[in-house]
């Protein structure tokens, strides 16, 4: 594919200067024609990619709606022997929306709504042509802001990411920020329709909103598999919409329950149109719940295998079977004697080394109601509203007593009050100190975990609180030679696989990476028709799996345990060794 110089003329432009280039087959510039008027111009191989839908829409005049990147010229640019096609548009004087929002944050809703309408009327746009078109790749990056006016208007850009409504798209793969914005059942089936670009629009909303992603997206920025990221995003969304502890911009109920509709999980369950989500924002539709309901927590009996499907922690399964098991399985002893089960326990250590399936098994082996709990579950963007949630919480929980209540990255939910000067995170430390106080007398014990203890509370760690803390480091040699036998427990393999050989092979992996490993071979053996997993599968995926930890983190996790030792010398501290 040729590529433009500045200056260069060709089919009545001139370029005044290249934008982008993406994969050396779709390049941009800035060009003007024979009158000086500007263009932003596409240029690209009609032979790679998914363009045609974008170059048919452009031939017929574009989606003629000023929400919707305006095609005026189409044409073949031919250098040296190669040819590519061009789509001059309308040059649009201001920025994406990416940009504005790296740079500033929006004031109002009355700055944020308006702009959401145009892009809706941008998909409505392209539902109304005669051959219905979706935009499949709706992002920040994808939405111009048109400054040319005393109005801000958004326009759709971005348009190689269009397909006829009919069509069944590819899978995406969950890799990179753009996988963010996609609705799981583009990653799941590759089925798309108007509700799929709907749940698109709500996740722009929220962050234009917030300043933030509705949902934790941290790891789609690394190169894991992007298997493990789309089992990471959907366990994510699984767990809730974030509501952050600061907003710029308060949150009432009406947007609240609009983005939650946007961002259902199930597309039935999504606005049906983009015009149905354009009248919710303008007020023509109202969605809020009334007050008066209230969610209440939902909680499970917690069945499975229990300890048995956990390897190596035996000083950790002898400590709460005698601490914690026996004690709610001879109540009438355990009274005699005054003894009450603990009322917290802390894991921490490094990440990937099954503080949270441990918690989870914990739970089976303990057959008792299990809640697991983020931050977003007790977060909100009222006033004392955290607090109420986490009294909601503890009240459920004492109900459904026996009940373990799993904290993750406890850190976040009980960060140290002495650095920080927020009213609301205070009162919600102070809130869950209280009711932990005591609540092992209620048959509720309470489980943190994290990876980063000294951001603690003090008071937290305190006698009577999470008073029992075991560190939890990386699996050693004889727990990673169990942790490949129990991965491969369930399914086929061959019969000579040396689980003692893959340990050896797999010095300073954790739990996480060693179960990716087996589910790597499992993956490679499935597209080549075999039957049953290999010794030589399991050995390329050690190859193609990184540990999660290095030796220096390692011995960071190992600093911050000594520390958090130092801080907190009592012996109630233990390590755990694998």
């Amino acid at each position: 594919m040729p590529s433009l110089s500045k200056n260069q003329s060709f089919d009545g432009f001139t370029v005044s200067r290249p934008l982008e280039q993406s994969n050396g087959r779709r390049e941009t510039y800035r060009v003007k024609d024979n009158d000086g008027t500007k263009y932003f111009l596409k240029l690209f191989d009609p032979n790679v990619g998914n363009d045609d839908v974008e170059l048919a829409l452009a031939r017929k005049g574009g989606a003629s709606s000023p929400c919707v990147a305006n095609a005026r010229k189409t044409g073949v640019v031919s250098s040296l022997g190669s040819r590519a096609a061009y789509i001059a548009y309308d040059f649009i004087v201001g920025e994406s929306l990416r940009s504005h929002m790296d740079r500033e944050r929006f004031e109002s809703k009355d700055d944020v709504f308006p702009l959401v309408c145009n892009i809706l009327d941008g998909l409505t746009a392209l539902q109304r042509l005669d051959v219905p078109l979706l935009h499949t790749s709706l992002t920040p990056d994808n939405v111009m802001l048109d400054k040319s006016q005393y109005l801000v208007n958004a326009c759709v850009i971005g348009l190689s990411g269009l397909q006829t409504a009919s069509s069944q798209g590819a899978r995406r793969q969950a890799r990179g920020l753009s996988a963010a914005y996609c609705p799981t059942e583009s990653f799941l089936t590759g089925n798309t329709d108007i509700r799929s670009c709907i749940f698109s629009v709500g996740v722009i909303l929220y962050e234009m909103l917030l300043g933030t992603l509705p949902f934790d997206c941290r790891f789609l920025n690394s190169s894991s598999d992007p298997e493990s990221n789309l089992d990471k995003l959907m366990a994510a969304r699984h767990r809730g919409i974030l509501l952050p502890e600061y907003m710029a911009i308060p949150i009432d109920l009406q947007t609240q329950a609009i983005i939650e509709k946007a961002l259902a999980e199930d597309p039935s369950q999504r606005f049906l149109s983009p015009q149905e989500f354009k009248d919710a924002l303008q007020g023509k539709v109202h969605l809020a719940k009334p007050k008066a309901k209230k969610k209440k927590v939902s909680q499970k009996i917690k069945k499975g295998n229990g300890f048995a499907d956990v390897a190596g922690m035996d000083e950790l399964k002898e400590m709460l079977t005698s601490d914690v098991i026996n004690l709610l399985q001879q109540p009438q002893k355990a009274k005699e004697l005054g003894l009450t089960i603990p009322n917290g326990i802390l894991f921490y250590g490094p990440p990937g080394c099954g503080k949270t399936f441990f918690a989870e098994k914990f739970a089976e082996e303990l057959g008792c109601t299990y809640k697991y709990v983020s931050c977003s579950d007790v977060a909100s963007p009222y006033i004392h509203g955290g607090q109420d949630k986490i009294a909601a919480l503890f009240d459920e929980a004492r109900k459904n007593a026996p009940t373990l209540l799993f904290l993750d990255e406890v850190d976040a939910m009980l960060k140290n009050r002495s650095k920080q000067d927020n009213a609301s995170m205070s009162g919600e430390v102070n809130e869950f100190l209280t009711q932990i106080n005591n609540c092992g007398q209620d048959r509720v014990l309470v489980v943190g975990a994290t990876n980063r203890p000294l951001e603690l509370d003090e008071a937290v760690l305190r006698a009577g609180r999470l008073e029992l803390k075991f560190y939890i480091p990386q699996p050693d040699y004889d727990t990673r030679v169990k942790l490949f036998e129990i991965n491969l427990r369930d399914r086929g393999h061959d019969s000579d696989i040396d689980c003692r050989r893959l340990a050896s092979l797999t010095d300073n992996y954790v739990s996480a990476d060693i179960k990716l490993i087996v589910d790597t071979a499992a993956r490679t053996v499935f597209r080549q028709g075999l039957d049953a997993i290999s010794m030589q599968a399991l050995e390329e995926a050690i190859q193609n799996v990184a540990p999660s930890l290095t030796p220096s983190q390692i011995k960071e996790h190992e600093a911050i345990r000594d520390k958090f030792t130092g801080r907190n010398n009592n012996n109630n501290i233990r390590r755990i060794g694998f």
